[in-house]
């Protein structure tokens, strides 16, 4: 069996880039100081970080991945949001100081779909005026609702008959190609799909994915995590 990958969870959390006071193991006396103690330092304040947002994750059905509009999207904002796709978290980026920033809403979202696997939605706020605010509670309801559906089978197969015509899919050395059969949704929360084909072995990395975003797209998954298991009929 092969599978592209995400999933599992139970209320609402933030996860968010963090400045914490946490700090890692003292250093010795010959340590302190040197450039090689700053960067052990720096990288065990990223770890608890990134701990304290695993754990939390973990608790969620729904992650918000706070990003400071004004400095844009960073490695941390990314690895954070990594976290939260590992937990099984639909995922919903919040933008602050929004009211701070001239970054165009179209550069951040081209930047978080080129970026982040679950391409998820984002909402703008500021916690100066109260901006986005009533849009962001809407918008984790939405996300949650996404989170728990299911997709009904006739119209799962109808899908994947649509990607079969979309693209060819892969083959083998000997020319054998990968046949999409049949599947259904095995689970929720969030959703997981069984696709029946003739070789397991013939799906590629690539044409995974590419399956992943076109069942996101075809039943508004934006932002929730998307499992495939790639099954042989028996």
């Amino acid at each position: 069996m092969c599978s592209t990958s995400t999933c599992r969870s139970s209320s609402t959390s933030t996860a968010t880039r963090t400045t914490t006071s946490t700090q890692p193991a003292a250093a010795s006396n010959s340590e302190r100081g040197t450039p090689e103690s700053g960067h052990r330092h720096r990288q065990g304040i990223d770890y608890y970080s990134e701990l304290r947002a695993l754990e939390a994750a973990e608790r969620a059905d729904v992650a918000l991945v706070l990003i400071d509009a004004s400095q844009g999207v960073v490695d941390q904002d990314l690895a954070v949001a990594d976290v939260a796709r590992k937990a099984d978290c639909s995922t919903l980026v919040v933008l602050s100081k929004w009211d701070a920033t001239t970054i165009g809403v179209e550069d951040v979202r081209g930047e978080l779909r080129r970026r982040l696997r679950q391409r998820p939605p984002f909402v703008a706020v500021s916690s100066h005026t109260g901006r986005g605010l009533e849009r962001l509670l809407d918008g984790v309801a939405e996300l949650f609702d996404r989170h728990v559906a299911r997709v009904p089978t006739p119209e799962l197969n109808r899908a994947f008959a649509e990607l079969r015509e979309a693209r060819q899919p892969p083959s083998g050395p000997r020319g054998r190609r990968l046949n999409l059969l049949y599947g259904a949704q095995v689970r929720v929360r969030p959703p997981r799909f069984r696709l029946f084909v003739n070789d397991p072995g013939l799906v590629t990395r690539d044409y995974g994915y590419w399956v992943e975003n076109r069942l996101r797209e075809r039943f508004g998954l934006e932002g929730v995590p998307v499992s495939i298991d790639f099954v042989k009929r028996s």
